[in-house]
């Protein structure tokens, strides 16, 4: 959940400072190879375009 997204990351970050991970996508790499991750994608995406459209008018 979020608050392990966010624990890993700022693991992650530490573990580039103190240069013991390359970087940024091999943090990305050791979090994908260390544990199942599950990827969620928009089964019907016109709702949100709709929604995008919105927000759009208000100058974002």
């Amino acid at each position: 959940g979020p608050a392990e997204a966010t624990a890993l990351g700022n693991i992650i970050l530490q573990a580039i400072t103190l240069g013991h991970v390359k970087d940024h996508a091999d943090g990305r790499r050791i979090i994908r190879e260390s544990m199942d991750v599950e990827v969620f994608q928009p089964q019907d995406a016109s709702t949100w375009e709709t929604a995008y459209e919105q927000f759009s008018k208000f100058g974002a």
